[in-house]
């Protein structure tokens, strides 16, 4: 995948060269989904309801906070609720690994991934479980954790399970980037794709240029036709220490200088949330998403930090998941909680569960 930001000669050199690798892409795609729909692919309803959260992108549109704060609301609406998750860049090979049974957090980062640890970390009451075959992973969770309503993370092209709710996630800031699909653009599937949804959150809507939002909402009109749109902000609400759990308010960095790293599909917002709570942040680190730090960048962390005298590194809750409580011993290492807040947290859970009734 190249930037669709970039310019100059070597960009539009590859461009031309990946055209027709898009073009086979979009094609095999297009067909997939027509595959499904005619009914030449099988899809498996399942005996509860099924919610998906997804998005068209890859990656860093927020998806793991919504999934927690829907998760939450779910839950005190009386429900039963089981995650299931793919579990990216975990090592497991199992076809099902129960990673929280809603009472102890069973799995690790290495061997189920980053983000369902961090679900798990989240969202104490609510088993957790990872399979590829979502269809699969659910009925075992039906069988095994006896859910009300299934919520599936990342789940828009998972279409060989069918869903009661289809929610699609789209970043405020460029809800359809440029419209290319990999590998010269972000997307996974074609805009138009997004008529599948059921409803979509415009997520990260805090940080959308307001110049941009008349072209972007114009956008999003052709593609959604009147489907129900929310809008949802990513902030931040607090630090935990990682070795100790002990939490401090955003004061914690206002004025300090200190030093942040993350592995995340978007590095940028993390480090810019930092600076708008008035840290001062010497030294980024920045590393691709669902990374896992080696001895040498936690060594090239702390001599940075010995260097510019820094007493205070922050990472992020899907990076901490995969440290030790000892990194970087004897500097102090704290965790960015943030949440994503809804502007109609109500109205979408009402909408979710009439859904799930019809």
């Amino acid at each position: 995948m190249i930037s669709e930001e970039g310019s100059g000669l070597t960009v539009h050199i590859l461009r031309v060269l990946l055209t027709p690798m898009a073009g086979l892409y979009l094609a095999v795609v297009r067909l997939r989904v027509w595959a499904y729909r005619c009914g030449l692919f099988p899809t498996v309803r399942l005996k509860v309801p099924v919610v998906s959260v997804g998005n068209l992108q890859v990656g860093g549109t927020g998806k793991t906070p919504l999934v927690i704060a829907l998760a939450r609301q779910l839950q005190r609406r009386g429900l039963q609720v089981a995650v299931l998750s793919r579990g990216y860049g975990g090592g497991s090979k199992s076809p099902v690994t129960l990673v929280s049974d809603g009472a102890n957090i069973l799995g690790n980062a290495a061997a189920v991934g980053d983000e369902p640890v961090m679900l798990a970390e989240a969202l104490p009451g609510i088993p957790i479980i990872v399979g590829s075959n979502r269809a699969f992973t659910g009925a075992w969770a039906i069988d095994h954790v006896h859910p009300d309503l299934l919520l599936l993370d990342d789940g828009f092209q998972h279409l060989h399970l069918h869903r009661d709710v289809n929610i699609l996630l789209l970043d405020a800031r460029r809800p359809f980037g440029r419209g290319r699909v990999l590998p010269l653009g972000i997307l996974r599937e074609p805009p138009q794709a997004s008529r599948r949804a059921d409803v979509v959150i415009l997520t990260r809507a805090n940080r959308a240029d307001s110049g941009d939002q008349p072209e972007n909402m114009a956008s999003c009109a052709v593609h959604l036709r009147g489907k129900p749109v929310f809008r949802a902000n990513h902030l931040p609400i607090g630090l935990r220490d990682l070795a100790t759990g002990e939490r401090k308010g955003s004061s914690l960095v206002a004025g300090r200088r200190l030093a942040a790293f993350a592995g995340l599909a978007d590095n940028s917002s993390f480090f810019a949330t930092l600076r708008e709570m008035g840290a001062e942040v010497v030294q980024e680190f920045s590393f691709p998403d669902h990374y896992r730090l080696t001895a040498t960048d936690e060594f090239n962390i702390r001599t940075a930090m010995d260097a510019g005298r820094l007493d205070l590194a922050v990472t992020t809750a899907k990076d901490a998941v995969k440290l030790s409580t000892d990194f970087l011993k004897p500097h102090r290492v704290w965790i960015l909680d943030v949440e994503s807040v809804l502007d109609d947290e109500e109205g979408l859970t009402s909408l979710v569960l009439n859904r799930t009734k019809e």
